[in-house]
């Protein structure tokens, strides 16, 4: 903030606050989840006014990672069944044994998949259990919502999801990208 460095590498939570007036770069090195992402995150940049740029390094293979990230983040009716289902009967077992017994359950051992995480956060938003964090003293103090247990709602989030990914790739190959933004903002302020 005191001009000490001029280089700074940073996350995307770099784009969600930070309020520095006069950087005149920003470089993403792979490809955001969403338009909305990437725009946040460029709007860093030449708060002063003055002239700045922004460059979106993009590579097919960055998908393969946002995609990974989009089904993480979008688990399916049953998964939330499933989950919802061993946390209401087999309490004892989840406060016992904790997060790696329910993912040894529903993931078939495969470490790196999140889809619980998003699933137990989901819950908690919804006051169905009390903490994500803590499963060892955790309880469920309701049924599983209607939105998260209905495929339909499920899937029309994840293609939604899926939509906005596939508009960072469109605006990676626009002539015109400024324009590109333009148009893909204004249309989702009339569709909204």
């Amino acid at each position: 903030m005191k001009n000490r460095c001029p280089l700074v590498l940073a996350t995307n939570a770099f784009g969600m606050g930070i309020d520095k007036e006069d950087i005149r770069y920003v470089l993403h090195a792979e490809v955001p989840g969403s338009m909305e992402s990437y725009y946040q995150e460029i709007g860093r940049a030449g708060r002063d006014g003055s002239r700045s740029e922004c460059m979106l390094m993009y590579d097919q293979r960055d998908l393969n990672t946002q995609v990974e990230f989009l089904r993480w983040s979008n688990p399916d009716a049953d998964f939330y069944e499933r989950t919802y289902d061993l946390l209401l009967h087999d309490g004892d077992s989840v406060r016992a044994f904790g997060m790696e017994w329910l993912r040894e359950r529903l993931c078939d051992r495969h470490k790196r998949d999140r889809r619980l995480e998003t699933v137990l956060a989901m819950l908690q938003r919804f006051g169905v259990i009390n903490d994500e964090m803590d499963l060892s003293e955790f309880s469920v103090g309701g049924p599983l919502p209607q939105t998260l247990a209905n495929q339909s709602d499920r899937a029309a989030k994840l293609l939604r999801d899926q939509k906005k990914l596939y508009a960072l790739v469109e605006y990676s190959k626009a002539p015109d990208p400024r324009e590109f933004i333009h148009e893909y903002f204004s249309a989702a302020y009339v569709d909204s």
